[in-house]
């Protein structure tokens, strides 16, 4: 991640200094009773720095890409946790009955429920409290994310993408010495307590089947 991230901050500035801007054109008059030759909205290319204030829209290069590495994040993130949910669910769902879609339909409804509604705390504390994020940050975390959850996902490895993209974003603010390392290292003894305490009530719960079977 440190290595990689002077060349995508140099990439990020050279690419940033442009932007299309969309700006509401006034109508031109040529003459004395003449109708508006101009008027409407107009597209012009333009170095970010002289992009007016006043415009309709505004679309930067840089920020176009960081959208499609978030985006890769997510849709990776989904190919690499779906087959460990549906391989721990597939018996349970041929037992109910359950057809093969609508088993899918409905992992694929509580990973987006479940990403909603708990996650958002997740991606609060990764976006503002882990350390300070400028677009170009944002950027090279999710690309470093994106591309080792594919890496993992097509050798069929199963791995954390909250765990890697916490690891890119503080990589990100290591680089800067901006990091706050009391935040870090709550996540850190929540993921090393999860792990044994997860085994401890799956333990419990197979003996208590066990007895009741």
């Amino acid at each position: 991640m440190m290595a990689s991230y002077p060349l995508i901050g140099f990439a990020f500035r050279r690419f940033n200094r442009y932007c299309v801007c969309v700006e509401r054109g006034e109508p031109v008059v040529v003459g004395a009773g003449s109708a508006a030759l101009t008027g409407g909205s107009a597209m012009r290319v333009m170095a970010g720095a002289d992009c007016p204030n006043a415009v309709v829209a505004r679309v930067n290069a840089m920020d176009s890409l960081h959208w499609l590495t978030s985006g890769a994040t997510s849709l990776f993130r989904g190919m690499n946790d779906t087959p460990k949910i549906l391989a721990l669910g597939v018996l349970a769902a041929a037992a109910t009955g359950i057809t093969t879609e609508w088993f899918f339909l409905m992992v694929a409804l509580a990973m987006g429920l479940g990403s909603y509604v708990a996650g958002r705390r997740v991606t609060e504390t990764l976006a503002g409290k882990v350390t300070t994020i400028r677009h170009d940050d944002g950027f090279a975390a999710n690309l470093v994310t994106s591309t080792l959850v594919a890496i993992a996902t097509f050798h069929a490895l199963p791995v954390s993408t909250t765990h890697l993209s916490t690891g890119a974003i503080t990589g990100v603010g290591a680089r800067k010495a901006d990091v706050r390392w009391k935040i870090v290292r709550h996540m850190t003894v929540a993921w090393m307590v999860t792990l044994p305490v997860a085994g401890i009530i799956a333990a419990v719960a197979y003996l208590a089947i066990g007895r009741l079977g």
